[in-house]
């Protein structure tokens, strides 16, 4: 027999989201002169962000649905709709909000420090403070009913991490009612920062020294310290030249170092982090110590999001590039650039779930998070006795979902998904940039192309382990390997228009569907549309408050081009990554600036 309890079956209303954003920022400056050219810039910027990401009503609670079919308070095989009581026992809302804010404060002093023969050097010198915040605020209308097998709650926190989270007196589990509300997770940090920085421009040849092949020649070179609490600091340099070689031919290179501490949201569990467990997965890792009761299927406990302890990611960068600007061909622009990034402790979500249990090669890439667990025999919901390869994960903090202890109990292998410090990886690639810019008919016309091709990406999963080629895959989240964008602008008087062009290379789908081949994703290529004017420029009967506005229309996606299908082992049926799913979108805006 089939029942059906479908939305339509049970009579649900539909659910209602409304994810609303209200944002705002402010700055203030300050520029003052001081002695020669020497002047000093103060600015304080301020900015604060509160976002409902999902704000849903008449959701159904599944928990509650099963916890009143089971005690025969709602019949399944009856084809009457659901009262409005019923719909109240079984429908709830879900609140996901986020608040953050940014403050940085900016001193800086710059001028003359004295005269070369090429012109004058020049220096600038400052420090920064920086503060930012973050909270985060989940709550849902759950059912946690341990006599019937339901559990919708997401785990207490671990030993060690009591407290953390949703406290009192606010609504907070455990839940004693089914479909009942409460917050799963209220969590705020701040954090401070620090900065010292010092810059010169040093002119070494111009252009009145008349020495061959060299028109010009200028340095630049900085220092910019960064100090994070509970993180640490780092000096970071970085030293460029720029060599106009003739008007028409200039060469620049620039070589730096760079530090970024993780950042609020990627430290902290408690924003965002998951358990779940998996039952009877394939298991063709080719490990015999990866076994469960039948042969070929495992359990798996799964864990992802965010982790604490996190360390900065740190880059070495240079770039090489040229740029042909010809007198023969006025408004002409053409640049090329060859680059090279070597980054160290890259904090990424790892793949390792499923790819790492289908086939060996998964295994032999990702064996670094798969976790072999061999729970004693006596384990069990009441006696819960772990192996301790598994007590990492049972310690982890998990938000959301519920792996329950019987279920721990089951577990033969544990996945870590979560965001962490890889070993290194390495990029290089080539960036080319055009325009041309010219008049007709009283006209002003602009054409501009920009395009990237990335030439490698390779990728250590582990600071031992030898770097693999992720250009181009999906799996591991690898950059496309050709993309670009061209755009034709006309301008007259007040009125502008702009088509462009988007491509996107192909690349390939290495996460298919369990026991399909991998396959190539086809290339995605949209345009784009947007007219504006210049209401000031439109006519002298503007009034003066209107005198720096403009209204825009942008149409995105104009042939609404759907993204390609791509099926993936996680059920996916797109790349989010690459494309998007939201098809011919219009928006008119309205742009004001005060007198």
């Amino acid at each position: 027999m089939t029942v059906d309890l479908s939305p339509a079956a049970l009579g649900l209303p539909a659910f209602i989201t409304s994810n609303s954003d209200t944002n705002w920022d402010g700055i203030f400056e300050v520029h003052a002169g001081l002695w020669g050219d020497w002047h000093a810039d103060f600015s304080a910027t301020y900015g604060h962000d509160r976002a409902c990401g999902e704000c849903q009503s008449n959701l159904l609670d599944p928990g509650a649905l099963q916890y009143y079919v089971d005690t025969g308070v709602i019949n399944p095989l009856s084809t009457a709709p659901l009262t409005s009581a019923q719909l109240s026992d079984i429908l709830g809302r879900n609140l996901q909000i986020n608040k953050m804010s940014l403050q940085d404060d900016v001193l800086k002093f710059n001028g003359t420090v004295f005269d070369l023969p090429a012109g004058p050097l020049k220096a600038a010198i400052g420090v920064e403070h920086m503060r930012s915040t973050e909270k985060v605020i989940n709550g849902a209308s759950r059912t946690d009913e341990a006599a019937y097998g339901i559990y919708e709650s997401a785990a207490l926190p671990p030993v060690g991490f009591e407290g953390i989270g949703c406290t009192s007196p606010l609504p907070c589990p455990p839940r004693t009612q089914p479909d009942e509300f409460a917050y799963d997770n209220i969590e705020g940090r701040s954090r401070k920062s620090n900065s010292g920085f010092v810059e010169f421009y040093i002119p070494a040849v111009s252009a009145e020294q008349h020495i061959p092949l060299v028109r010009s020649l200028t340095f630049d070179v900085a220092d910019r310290y960064d100090h994070y609490d509970g993180v640490g600091g780092r000096s970071d340099p970085k030293i460029s030249f720029k060599w106009a070689l003739s008007r028409d031919f200039q060469l620049q290179g620039t070589w730096g170092k760079s530090f970024v501490a993780p950042n609020l949201v990627q430290s902290d569990p408690f924003v965002f982090s998951y358990k779940a467990f998996v039952g009877y997965m394939p298991n063709l890792t080719g490990n015999s110590a990866i076994s469960g009761s039948i042969p070929g299927l495992v359990n798996v406990g799964l864990i992802g999001g965010n982790k604490q302890n996190l360390k900065p990611e740190t880059a070495n960068t240079w770039s090489l590039s040229a740029d042909i600007t010809p007198h023969a061909v006025p408004g002409l622009k053409l640049s090329g650039t060859y680059y090279h990034v070597s980054y160290k402790d890259l904090i990424l979500g790892v793949s390792s779930f499923p790819a790492g249990l289908l086939s060996a090669q998964g295994y032999a890439t990702y064996k670094a998070y798969i976790h072999p667990v061999h729970n004693p025999s006596e384990c069990s919901a009441t006696n819960q006795v772990y192996d301790p390869a598994l007590m990492p994960y049972v310690k982890a903090v998990g938000i959301y979902g519920i792996v329950t202890p019987a279920q721990l109990c089951q577990i033969n292998v544990w996945v870590d998904q979560r965001g962490t410090n890889v070993g290194s990886m390495t990029e290089n690639g080539a960036d080319f940039n055009g325009r041309y810019d010219f008049t007709a008919a009283g006209s002003a016309w602009v054409f501009d192309f920009d395009a990237t091709k990335v030439i490698s990406e390779r990728l250590g999963l582990t600071p031992t382990q030898p770097k693999i080629s992720i250009l181009g895959s999906m799996l591991n989240g690898g950059l496309v390997p050709w993309r670009g964008r061209a755009s034709v602008t006309w301008i007259k008087g007040a009125v502008n228009a702009t088509i462009s062009g988007n491509y996107v290379g192909t690349y390939q789908n290495d996460s298919p569907l369990f026991g399909k081949p991998n396959s190539t994703v086809s290339s995605w290529t949209t345009f784009d549309f947007n007219f504006g004017v210049y209401l000031g420029d439109l006519s002298s009967s503007v009034p003066d408050w209107l005198s720096n506005s403009s209204v825009s229309l942008h149409v995105n996606n104009i042939f609404d081009r759907n993204p390609p299908v791509v099926l993936t082992a996680s059920g996916a049926a797109f790349d989010g990554n690459n494309a998007n799913i939201f098809g011919r979108m219009i928006s008119l805006n309205f742009s004001y600036r005060g007198l």
